[in-house]
């Protein structure tokens, strides 16, 4: 059986996918990823105070007299940029214009997770309830929809299959 450029990319991508959650899954609590978390704490601290709340950062958590929050590794954007990577890494294109877009997608996408987590502190601050939802179905999944979307933009217009 003969695979054509289609079915080539997509093996690729899974390939690329699986080695690396691999990696992620075996530096996970890396001195990198835990360094990641911190940032995502800080940076989402940053915000919180800069929309009045009273947030302080203890390495991964926050702390509020309103909810406090740990950030793990999964908190951060690093699960959708490995998807995101993997499909462009795995598509026909330059390799300029994959650096490029993986470096721009890697900025969106935390850009987004700061939202996300953010949102997250406001759902469990005003409806602790729904928080677990939106955590675990709604945000993860919105997230790896984005890094899809993502990809489809940029293979849209730096696909070398678009001109064949």
């Amino acid at each position: 059986m003969i695979l054509g450029r289609t079915g080539k990319s997509v093996g690729l991508f899974i390939i690329l996918l699986v080695l690396f959650e691999g990696i992620y899954l075996l530096t996970n609590q890396s001195w990198a990823v835990v360094m990641f978390a911190k940032t995502t704490a800080n940076l989402t601290a940053t915000i919180l105070s800069l929309l009045g709340e009273s947030v302080r950062v203890d390495g991964v958590s926050l702390y509020s007299p309103l909810l406090n929050m740990r950030i793990v590794s999964e908190c951060t954007a690093i699960i959708p940029t490995m998807v995101f990577a993997s499909a462009i890494l795995a598509f026909p294109s330059k390799i300029s214009v994959k650096v490029k877009g993986i470096i721009l997608g890697i900025i969106a996408l935390n850009l987004i997770n700061l939202v996300r987590v953010v949102s997250l502190f406001y759902i469990g601050t005003h409806f602790p309830s729904h928080m677990e939802f939106a955590h675990v179905i709604v945000w993860q999944a919105v997230m790896i929809l984005i890094a899809i979307g993502l990809w489809s933009l940029w293979a849209v217009r730096y696909s070398e299959i678009r001109s064949t």
